[in-house]
This record gives C-alpha cells, structure tokens and sequence, in this order.
C-alpha cells in the first residue's frame, strides 16, 4: 500500500486480506507479550511484597515464642528453686545439707536473691534449731534471712498475715532505689507441729529484676529498631526500652481501648482474657511508627512476652518499590497503547473513516502519556527519598548502646584509650538554606552531659567541622544526678552538599555534624536519646512545632553516625592507623515545595507547548486560508524566537538560584521545547511549500494528529529516564 493511499486502510481487508490479517497477528502478538509481561511484573512485586509481610510477622512471631519460651524456662526454675528450699526448711526442720546444696548450684541461672522470711521468733528458732553454726552462716550468705518479731496469734499476727498471701508470683513493684522493676516468686513453708499440724512459719523468695530475663534474649535477631517487652497478665508493663512507662505503672490494655483500632483493641482484649498469642498492626510506644507487635503468653507466669518490630525498618525500600512501580506503569501503558492501536485498526466500524480513527489514536494516545507523566511525578513526590531507616537512623538507646559496644571494641583492638562517651543534644530554632552558595544559616540549642568523673576541661565543648562561622554563649551548668550538663546557644554557618538534578521535585538534607573539640582526645559524642520523648524521624522532635523553612517542606529529623578515615596523621608519628574522625550527625530532610514550582514552571511549559500546537493547526498550504489566519513561516520564527529567549533566560534564572549537578530536569524539559519550536518552524516551511504527501495532504494533518502524542511521549520518556 503506497503512503498517498494510507486512507484505504479501511478497504484492506477486501482488497489484500493476506496484509490485514498479517498486521493484526503482529499487533494481537505484541498484546499479548506486554499482559504476560505485566502480569509477570505484578504478580513479582505482589509475592515480593507478601513474602516480605511473611517474614516481618514470622520474625515477631518467632521472636516472641523464644522469649516465652526463655523466660518461661527460667522462670520455672525459679519457682523449683523456691519450693525445693521451702520443702527443705520446712518439715521437721531445716535439711541444712540440702538446703546449701540448692543454693549454690541455682539451677534457674538467674542472678535474683533467694530469702527467707520467718512470721515470728519462736517460727524461727523451731525451724533452725539443728543448724550448725558454719551452716547456718553458709546459707545467711547465700540467702537473705529475716524474722519480724511477731509471736502470737492475735489480729495481725503471723497467721492471719500468712492467711493473705499466694504461693507464686507476686505483683510487680517499682523499686526506686534500684531503679528496677521488682519481680517475686513467693511459696510459704509449712512446718509439723508438737501435734503433728502443717502449719505455716514464713515464706520463701525469689527476688530479681524484670530486666534480668530480657538480658537473656537475643535483641540483634529484631533489627535496627526492634525492641522487646514484658507486660503482666492484666497488661501492666513489666519490662520496657522506655523505663518511663515502668516508672508510671503504664497500662498496656487501658492504652489499646484509647488509641488502638476497635479491631485490633478487640483481638488483644480477647487474647489477654484466653491467654493466647496475638499480632497486631499499630503504631509502637518508642518511634509513633506502624509497627508488627506480637504478644506470646508466657505460661507459667501468666505474663505476655512481647516484641515490637518496626515495618518501614523491614519492609522494602522506598527506592525499590518506586523503580518496580514506574517499570510496572511503563508496561501498563505500552499494553494500553497497542490495545487503542488495535481497535483503532481493527475493532473500530467500516464506517468510520481513518482520519476520524487517527484523530481518536491520537488523543487516545497523549491521553496514556500524560496520566503516565503525573503517576512518575507522584512516585517521586511520595517514594523518592532515602528512608532515614535506610541511612541507619538512632532512634533508641540499644543503637546508642550497640555502638559504644563497638567503638570500644575498636580501641581495644587499635590498643587505643578507651573512649569516653558524651550525652550530647541538640534543638535547632531556625534554618536559612542559601542553594547557590551550598550553605545553611543554623540558629539553636545544644547540650552536653559530662559525667561527675569527668573532666570537664577534657570532655566539655562541641565543634561543628563544616562551620564557615559559628558563634556559642553558655546559657545553664547544673549539677544533676551525677551529671554536670551545660548548655548553650548557638549561630552557626554550615557549608553544604545541595547539588541536584531532580528540580523541581528534588531534595536536599541539612547536615549538622558535631565533634569534639581536641582532635586527639578519646571523646565520642552520643545523642542525648532520653532528652526527646519521640525519636522517630517523621516526629521532628530536634526542632519546634513551628519549624519551617521558606519554599521547602520539612519531611524528617535524626540523629546518625559518621566516621572519615583520613591518610595523615597532624605531625603525630605515634598514632597507630589512621586517624578517624568520629562524628554525630543530626540531618534535616527537605522536600522542595514543589506546588509554588510546578505552578511557576510546569504550567508554563504546557502553555507553550499549547501555543505551538495552535501554529501547526493553523498552517495551510492554501494561500487565502493563510492569509485569514496570518500565519506563515514568519510568523512561526518569530513566536519560536520569542520563546527561545524567555526559554534562555528562564534556564539561567534557574541555574543562579541552585546548584545543579549536571543537567537539571526542568531544563532537560526546555531542551524538548526548543526541539519543537525548530520543528515547528520546519513544518511551517514545508507545508506551505507543500513539499510530499505528508506535507500536502489536508494541510499536513498528520503532524497536527502526531504533535501531542510525540511531545508528551519525549516527556514521559525524560521523566521515566531521570527518575528511575
């Protein structure tokens, strides 16, 4: 079919029956090619995805059924430990050989305190009346004794007091002078009387701290931000990361009734009333973050085990899902455009001319590429950054306390000093970014908690190494629980790293990097996590409520940790390696407020790409129809120049308010602009030379039904390019 006869498509099917069907079988192939490939690419991401929830509910589910299952083992230990004493200071009398030997082999491997409390002088001195003195002291060393003072049986004497007690574990107390939370397994010790009676003479314990069953769990098999509790069986916290809500008694199930989903408040009421395992999905204690928590009932206590797993911690990268959503939706709409080629050709009435069926096609087509380049845009608005999760954000003291673990471990094996760990905090007030310069203006407060031990000429003081210029004035030194804390203002200027390629959808991360002062010190700076009651990134606990920053959205706040190896050594011949400059990071995540740009930028590129749309509907070859419109070749440069020159200025405008790293986005936009205009002119030039069919026929009618599905391909096709 020759190209003066493209119109007869719609006689094919009479004329050349062989062509037509071999063309549907290509485009009926390349349709089934791209669904396969869709459906491939979806059901991937959604096992992935599925896979990935597996394993984040295996993990809290598994994790919690091994501390059960510790803390049950040790616990009844305990409980046999206790009764196996009770039984041998009970009866008769003390079976002191026995009673030592359970006492020095502890079975239950607890570090708690055995003790033995009688009800009165009399209960005492019938029951350990044939120690010996060299047993007697053995088993006061190994177990705390205690007699009240009490002796007969009136209200409030040893009986009736003895009628008040359970055998078994008692309920939980905080200790402050421990600052712990105090767990006891009791069992009361019955003892035979002249008559021949059981009758009880005081009570057997077990002391210890709801901390030391945690300290047999594993917390690296949770991740960065996973933790692990402990609460009783009507939900009080026994064991917790933020020792605050020990402190306070804090209720687990009276929470859930508040701000826990009625779903998920239901399933966890049920489950503490059956004493079952259950799994709920809501937001943790520590972070405010969604987050897997598993409750497994521990069974010879009647406590709940509980682990908290962080889902953004665990889950898939942010970057990830966003390449395999643009590859998915570069599949979809490529499936969509043979699919409205083929009814186009093939589905469409006889009836319908092909110029009608090309007009269709093309809108059709503009139509796909144009939702194509708002679902990109909004991948990147929403998926575009680094998850602070990713960048090994510090948001709890076990990471603070991880890396003290490996800092030291470093300098025992650099056969360094020990390194001295400094609290330190910071709050910034007010940020001013200047792009074209790469700096920021910081304006705040910092603190530093030196301990008593210290000295403070050593450890005090905090540098900022990317500082320009920076200015501090003390403003408190307290004394407080051991700790001298100092704080001060501070104004600082900061060089920066805010090249992009991604304007106007780009980002940019303020970082304050914080050191102490004296190079070669052994003095690490540690964030102060307990001063902020929320240390999750998106809470933007390190700034105020009212922190905001012109043109730019404030997205997260963290603490993280940096170490630069540097290849000299200052003049210091006797360091050992190579020095090691170790910092603490607070970063700032910005998102350009990308509404003002879009509004300022994009839509005048749609504007101009309109206006040159009008000049190719416009042109004719027919010199009266031209000269009613008054619009030829001329005119086609002179608009095409006129935009060049607002297109040049607008890109030198752009390039002096930031700091571009390579080619920026928005000009890689301007270049597909300036590729129209010069095509434009060229159509213009030969329409109205009416130079080949194309170009003759209907006024060149084809490049009016190609224009928007060209141009708003090459836009897509940027797009796809810069942000995948």
């Amino acid at each position: 079919m020759l190209l003066d006869q493209i119109e007869q498509w719609t006689t094919l099917p009479k004329e050349n029956k062989a062509l037509y069907n071999k063309v549907k079988s290509v485009v009926l192939l390349l349709m089934g090619v791209l669904l396969a490939v869709l459906i491939y690419l979806s059901a991937s991401l959604a096992t992935r995805l599925y896979s990935n929830n597996n394993e984040i509910n295996a993990k809290a589910r598994n994790g919690a059924m091994a501390d059960a299952r510790k803390i049950d083992k040790m616990a009844g230990g305990i409980e046999r430990t206790v009764k196996e004493l009770a039984l041998a200071i009970g009866g008769k009398g003390v079976d002191e050989k026995r009673a030592i030997d359970i006492l020095s082999t502890n079975p239950s491997g607890v570090p708690g305190r055995y003790s033995v409390r009688f009800f009165s002088k009399s209960d005492s001195m019938a029951v350990c009346r044939g120690l010996s003195p060299q047993g007697f002291a053995r088993i006061t060393r190994m177990m705390d004794v205690s007699v009240p003072g009490k002796s007969d049986a009136k209200p409030g004497s040893p009986q009736a007091d003895s009628a008040a007690l359970k055998d078994g574990w008692q309920k939980a107390s905080w200790h402050k002078s421990e600052k712990a939370m105090i767990l006891a397994y009791e069992q009361r010790i019955y003892a035979i009387s002249p008559s021949g009676k059981s009758v009880p003479v005081g009570v057997v314990s077990a002391r210890l701290s709801a901390d030391d069953f945690q300290k047999s769990t594993d917390n690296k098999a949770l991740g960065e931000y996973g933790y692990r509790f402990l609460v009783d069986g009507d939900g009080m916290t026994l064991d917790h990361p933020d020792k605050n809500l020990i402190v306070n008694n804090f209720d687990l199930l009276n929470y859930a009734k508040k701000t826990y989903r009625s779903d998920n408040c239901n399933n966890l009421l049920n489950a503490f009333t059956a004493k079952t395992a259950v799994s709920i999905c809501e937001k943790d204690l520590i972070n405010k973050q969604k987050s897997v928590i598993r409750f497994e009932p521990v069974a010879s206590t009647g406590w709940y085990a509980g682990v908290s797993l962080l889902i953004d911690d665990l889950s898939l990268s942010d970057t990830y899902l966003k390449q395999q959503l643009m590859l998915l939706l570069s599949v979809l709409m490529a499936l969509l455009l043979i699919t409205g080629l083929y009814v186009v050709l093939f589905a469409a009435a006889p009836a319908i001319n092909f110029p009608r069926r090309l007009s269709f096609f093309s809108w059709f087509s503009s139509g796909v590429f144009i939702s194509g380049l708002m679902c990109m845009w909004a991948l990147q608005i929403t998926r575009g950054t680094v998850s602070p999760y990713e960048d090994n954000c510090i948001t709890t003291t076990s990471q603070v306390e991880q890396y003290k673990k490996d800092q030291a471990g470093k300098a025992q094996l650099t056969q360094s000093p020990s390194p001295q760990f400094i609290q330190t905090g910071i709050m910034v007030n007010s940020v001013s970014v200047s792009e074209p310069n790469g700096t920021a203006d910081i304006y705040g407060t910092l603190w530093q908690r030196i301990p008593s031990d210290a000295d403070p000429a050593r450890a005090l003081g905090v540098l900022f190494p990317d500082q320009i210029e920076t200015k501090m004035y003390e403003i408190y030194r307290v004394e407080e629980n051991g700790y001298k804390v100092v704080g001060w203002n501070f104004a600082t200027r900061l060089q920066q790293d805010f090249r992009s390629s991604m304007y106007p959808f780009d980002r940019i991360t303020v970082q304050i990097r914080m050191r102490q002062p004296k190079k070669f010190e052994s003095i690490v700076l540690i964030p102060d996590i307990a001063s902020y009651k929320i240390t999750a990134p998106s809470a933007k606990s390190m700034v105020p409520a009212d922190f905001s920053i012109s043109g730019w959205n404030h997205i997260n706040t963290y603490f993280n940790f940096s170490e630069q190896s540097q290849s000299i050594d200052y003049g210091r011949r006797e360091l050992v390696g190579a020095a090691t400059m170790k910092d603490l990071v607070l970063k700032i995540t910005l998102e350009r407020d990308w509404i003002t740009i879009f509004i300022s930028v994009m839509i005048p590129i749609f504007i101009i790409l309109i206006i040159l749309y009008s000049g190719v509907y416009m042109i004719t070859n027919d010199l009266d129809t031209r000269e009613s419109f008054n619009f030829d070749a001329k005119e086609a440069t002179a608009i095409g120049s006129a935009f060049t020159i607002f297109l040049v200025i607008s890109m030198q405008s752009v390039r002096t308010q930031l700091a571009p790293s390579g080619i920026l986005y928005v000009e890689k936009i301007y270049f597909m602009i300036y590729f129209a205009m010069l095509v434009n002119v060229i159509l213009v030039i030969f329409i109205t030379k009416q130079k080949g069919f194309l170009f003759r026929h209907k006024h060149g009618i084809f490049f009016r039904y190609l224009y928007w599905p060209l141009y708003s391909c090459i836009f897509f096709m940027i797009t796809l390019i810069t942000f995948y």
